[in-house]
Parts: structure tokens; C-alpha cells; sequence
């Protein structure tokens, strides 16, 4: 059997729907191009993961918008790494979304970029009693906010309005927060602190 190659493949969660203009733009797109296109949605995804096992299909660049990046068993992050494992380039790379997605992590890397941030204090998941001193509660001000190192949508994002409540209070085992300053400019005065990091 000969080797099929596509040059753009994109993970879709649901079974395509074909009056869906997202990737019916792509779709026309990658033909004016004269590239090759397949959307892998959860219908096609077991025969593709399959082909691609068999050498049979080759994906040059996989955009992934399936996976559940946290979630090892999902098929989709199954099928992104058996991908990127053959020599797709991945956008939305299971890996590189990992290590964005832990703010504690990315946090020092835009400071270590000379990127303005705000004032931000992390606390370790091994001190979940650990109270801010004096000096980082004038400096993060009310309110701030308290974020998990690792989420999205907002989950886990608690508003601390009381100067008094200066802390994650009771928390999981093994979370990271941090508390930020909320500013437009780094270096405005009466900033509010934004996030909390859980790891």
C-alpha cells in the first residue's frame, strides 16, 4: 500500500459537521493550495490512529483542538503523540501546552524574558498554611485574585476583597497558588492583585 501524506489534519471533537465553517474555510484554504487535508473527528479517529500506526498515513502538520491535554487516556492526546512521535508538527503540542498551562511555571519565564508582570507572590503546594507578610499584602492591595497554578475557565479563581483574608485558606493537598496584582501596566499605582497557582 502506498503511504498517503497529508499536509494539514486537524483534531475535532465531535463527528464534522458539514455545513461548519471553521473547517470548511480550512478545507478551501489547503485546496487552493493544492495541499491535503483531513479532518480527524471522533468518528475517523480510530481508523486514522490505525493507518498512522501502519505507516500507511503521514501527517506533515496537526492541528489539535481534541485533546484533553491533562487527560493521558483521551484518545485525542493518544493520537497527538502518536502524530508528533512520527514527525507531525503539533499545534496546541500536548507537552508545550502543559508547560503553559502551569502559571507558576510561566510566570518566571515572562519575568526571565524582561516581560512586565504583575506583582505576583506564589505559594508552594508544600506550604498550603503559609500566610503573606505584611509587605506582600501592601503590595498586592484589594482586591486580588487567587488562581491554581494549573487550570483554565476560571476554575478554582477565588476573589479576596478583605484585607483581613489574605491567603488560599483551606486547599487541596498538592496545590500551588499564587495572588496577583490586576493592572494594566505593571508599574501603575493601586493595582489589584490576579492569581492564585495549584500545581
Amino acid at each position: 500500500m502506498v503511504m498517503e501524506t497529508i499536509d494539514f489534519a486537524i483534531g475535532w471533537p465531535d463527528p464534522r459537521d458539514p455545513a461548519d465553517l471553521f473547517i470548511n474555510s480550512l478545507q478551501s484554504e489547503c485546496r487552493s493550495r493544492r495541499m491535503r487535508f483531513l479532518c480527524v473527528d471522533e468518528v475517523g479517529l480510530e481508523r486514522a490512529a490505525r493507518e498512522v500506526k501502519r505507516g500507511n498515513l503521514r501527517i506533515k502538520f496537526y492541528l489539535d483542538m481534541a485533546s484533553e491535554t491533562f487527560d493521558a487516556q483521551h484518545p485525542f492526546t493518544k493520537f497527538c503523540y502518536l502524530v508528533k512521535d512520527v514527525g507531525a508538527r503539533v499545534v496546541d503540542d500536548p507537552d508545550k501546552v502543559k508547560a503553559a498551562a502551569d502559571k507558576s511555571i510561566t510566570h518566571f519565564d515572562l519575568l526571565r524574558s524582561k516581560l512586565p508582570v504583575p506583582y505576583t507572590v506564589i505559594i508552594r503546594h508544600w506550604e498550603p498554611s503559609r500566610k503573606l507578610t505584611a509587605e506582600e499584602k501592601d503590595r498586592l492591595g484589594t482586591p486580588f485574585v487567587i488562581k491554581p497554578a494549573l487550570g483554565y475557565g476560571q476554575k478554582g479563581v477565588k476573589v479576596i476583597r478583605d484585607r483581613r483574608s489574605r491567603r488560599p485558606g483551606n486547599t487541596a493537598p498538592g496545590t500551588t497558588f499564587s495572588c496577583r496584582r490586576l493592572s494594566n501596566h505593571s508599574s501603575s499605582k493601586g493595582v489589584r492583585a490576579q492569581g492564585a497557582i495549584k500545581e
